[in-house]
């Protein structure tokens, strides 16, 4: 689903400070409802992905140490580039998640939750 509302919302979450907002989003026919939180938050929650995380960060800060002027600049542009392609979010990361599916009693809640933007058919605003 691309919806530049959604987008806004989960890009307000990645902003300092952060602006968490309760939503309930529909996902192949199942209501999931949570607060938005930034993908540094969502990784925090667990010691997999919070090494994950460090890895990645790690990875950026060491390959910009030995590139000469020229590969620095070749490196922006190409992240500017990136940047253009990648100005929607691939996931909208939930905490204090429920799930409810029709038929089911409701699911316990998870510590944190990650959906594909293309996994989600609508979604609502809380409050």
């Amino acid at each position: 689903m691309h919806d530049p509302l959604l987008e806004y919302i989960i890009a307000m979450a990645e902003e300092d400070p952060p602006i968490e907002t309760e939503i309930t989003l529909v996902v192949g026919g199942a209501l999931i409802t949570g607060h938005v939180v930034s993908e540094e938050a969502y990784m925090a929650h667990h010691p997999l992905t919070s090494l994950y995380f460090q890895l990645l960060s790690d990875d950026d800060e060491e390959s910009g140490n030995d590139e000469s002027e020229a590969e620095e600049e070749a490196a922006e542009e190409e992240d500017e580039e990136q940047d253009d392609c990648d100005d929607e979010a691939a996931f909208v990361h939930l905490r204090d998640a429920r799930c409810y599916s029709p038929g089911q009693p409701a699911g316990g809640t998870a510590r944190v939750y990650r959906i594909a933007i293309g996994n989600v058919s609508g979604f609502t605003l809380a409050g």
